[in-house]
């Protein structure tokens, strides 16, 4: 029985360790497909603005498909449904490396050396800055949406139909919000635009305590303009990401950008 749990907590690590490393190449690709500023923030918009799809339709399917596998027994079915998903997702990846073409070349390396690479990432001073402003951003981000049910339920007094109202209410915000980030990040500085944004969060995050509670259809509306503010910023910043990356390369003569976008998951990662 121990070995049995020593197991079961390994699992998890082995899990999140596979996602790393396959998420990595798979954010990477929008820098493979185009070196076109307009075009790489179009792929980044359009990926966030997709992605809460899959979310939806798990968070939807999970559930029934359990109950339809094992009736009465929830936790073998839902144990099974996982295991059905995982392997659609594995097939979708699959497909998804397999029919892509990489369209920008790499400058050629005859000698690649990690540390070296590492060294050079570093001495990319934008990168270093965008590396701390997206761990911060994600901080506030998952607090907000980890507190969001809590809020609900403990400062509004509502019940489970409220929260869903929420939690739908900011995916579909979330979504239109990476739509708009190709119109207006294109039209505008990705990096005044991303500072104004982050000033416009703040302030409507200070409404939301100013707004009696009685009123939660109002916070519901700040609610809503916070996620499309923030599903727009998403995507910007993975753009941003693109543009450090390229200007690293350009000023240094050596690609590290699949080792910047590792490390910037890993801030990501950490600040979850």
């Amino acid at each position: 029985r121990k070995c049995r749990n020593e197991v079961m907590a390994c699992l998890p690590w082995m899990k999140f360790s596979t996602y790393t490393a396959i998420n990595i190449p798979y954010c990477s690709l929008g820098a493979a497909l185009t070196s076109d500023p307009r075009e790489s923030l179009s792929l980044q918009s359009w990926r966030f603005a997709i992605t809460p799809i899959g979310g939806a339709l798990g968070t939807a399917f999970i559930l029934p498909l359990a109950d339809l596998l094992y009736p009465g027994d929830r936790a073998t079915g839902i144990q099974v449904s996982m295991a059905i998903f995982g392997v659609i997702g594995c097939l979708m990846f699959v497909v998804c490396f397999a029919t892509t073409k990489e369209r920008v070349q790499p400058i050629k390396e005859e000698n690649l050396n990690i540390a070296r690479d590492v060294k050079i990432l570093f001495r990319n001073d934008q990168w270093r800055i965008l590396s701390v402003y997206n761990f911060m951003m994600l901080v506030a981000v998952v607090i907000r949406g980890g507190a969001v049910v809590y809020y609900v339920n403990s400062v509004l007094n509502k019940g489970a139909d409220v929260i869903t109202i929420f939690m739908l209410g900011g995916m579909f915000a979330s979504m239109l919000g990476s739509v708009l980030a190709k119109p207006f990040g294109t039209r505008f500085c990705k990096v005044r635009l991303s500072f104004w944004i982050n000033l416009v969060t703040a302030a409507l995050g200070v409404v939301c305590f100013m707004v009696p509670v009685q009123y939660w259809v109002l916070v519901l509306g700040v609610h809503i303009l916070i996620s499309i503010i923030q599903g727009g910023n998403g995507a910007l910043q993975w753009s941003m990401i693109t543009d450090v990356n390229n200007y690293g390369e350009w000023k240094t003569q050596r690609r590290a950008g699949e080792i910047g976008r590792a490390v910037q998951q890993e801030c990501r990662d950490r600040s979850r």
